[in-house]
């Protein structure tokens, strides 16, 4: 284990006994990084700022029930991570339901009774068609498409690159659209 493992160990450790002291270090020794990191991704300096403040409180909150044996740094940028995605994934189901409010009334009174069958018919080959795309190509295909992801934010949650997240995006609905025209 090197110095740095040590003394961060070591850290946790004093914060994990409740030493306000050691947490307000570890809040220092961090902070700028992950406000950095975390601004990097969401491109909006407040709602970064919330979200690693949500962090280091949680940390704090559930410190007794943590365990962190050898990378702090590694263990709060997967936090981060996770705290982005429970973010992301709630402001999604959010937009999406107030979207669907919002339209509901016009597809009521405007759309023909044919016209919502066509596209009950329509999403249920999409549907479909999702099943037989592999594992990866679905969950991004959900994640961007359906429920509104940037592919930066899929890409991050997904550990891999942008561009592979926007390919595989791009691959999916090809599959799809090319499966619907056949039909």
């Amino acid at each position: 284990m090197n110095k740095q493992a040590t003394n961060d160990a070591l850290l946790w450790e004093q914060v994990r006994n409740g030493n306000e002291k050691a947490f307000e270090i570890l809040y220092y020794k961090y902070h700028p990084f992950l406000l950095q990191t975390t601004a990097g991704i969401v491109k909006d300096p407040e709602a970064a700022a919330e979200l690693v403040q949500q962090l280091f409180v949680k940390l704090w909150t559930n410190r007794h029930s943590i365990h962190i044996s050898n990378n702090l740094k590694g263990y709060l940028c997967r936090m981060r991570q996770n705290l982005l995605y429970d973010t992301l994934k709630k402001n999604g189901t959010a937009n999406r339901y107030y979207n669907t409010q919002l339209e509901q009334p016009r597809v009521l009174s405007y759309t023909h009774v044919e016209e919502r069958l066509h596209a009950r018919i329509h999403l249920q080959k999409v549907k479909k068609q999702l099943l037989k795309l592999t594992p990866r190509k679905r969950i991004v295909y959900q994640l961007v498409r359906m429920e509104g992801f940037s592919c930066e934010a899929v890409a991050t949650q997904l550990a891999t690159k942008e561009r592979t997240v926007r390919n595989q995006a791009a691959e999916a609905a090809m599959e799809i659209a090319s499966y619907i025209n056949r039909m």
